[in-house]
Order: structure tokens, then sequence, then C-alpha cells
């Protein structure tokens, strides 16, 4: 197996064929759409959890819904692709996968 070193990092000759690449930009924006979707579904239970917040502490709960979205998706992207699968539901779907450059799998 041919390899370069590029910043450091050991590049496989795999990675230079143009093949791996066909087809991933449009793979890709479907599991993000997928994948959008599926968070907007998963926010949907807190933001009724954060409206009768808002009820409760008369509207001062409300202030939630800025962070709400933005918390969700974080905390999905975060135990998806952290996960063993190293991909997202919308990625598995579609056959995209997070890797290493050396093809160890991600840490950290």
């Amino acid at each position: 197996m041919t390899t370069r070193i590029l910043d450091g990092e050991i590049i496989p000759a795999r990675l230079d064929d143009i093949r791996v690449y066909e087809g991933v930009l449009s793979r890709r924006m479907m599991a993000f759409v997928i994948d959008y979707m599926l968070v907007a579904l998963m926010t949907i239970p807190f933001a009724v959890l954060v409206f009768v917040l808002g009820i409760v502490t008369l509207g001062l709960g409300w202030a939630l819904f800025s962070v709400l979205f933005p918390a969700v998706a974080l905390i999905y992207v975060w135990s998806t692709l952290g996960g063993r699968n190293q991909a997202t539901v919308g990625m598995r779907m579609m056959g995209v996968r997070l890797e290493r450059l050396d093809g160890m799998p991600v840490d950290g």
C-alpha cells in the first residue's frame, strides 16, 4: 500500500482515488436533511416542556426556546458521531461515515 505524509499525517493512497468521492455530496446533503428532520422531531417534547415551564414562570422560561434547537442538535450529533458507528442516523442511511485519515476510530 502506497502512502504519503501531509502535515504529519499518513494518508493512504486509496484517498487519492477520485472514485471514493463519487456521489458523496448528494448523499451527505440527504443525510443532513434526514438528521435535521430527526432533530426537529426530538425538539417537540422539549418544546412542550419549555412551554409549560414558561407558563409556570410567567414567561421567563420561554427564553429557553432560543437555545432549545441548538442544544438538542448538539446532543444528537455528539452522541451519534462520537459513538461506535461514527455516523448520525442520516449518515448511516445514506452510507456515509466519519473516518480519520489513518483509518483509526475517532476519539476524543
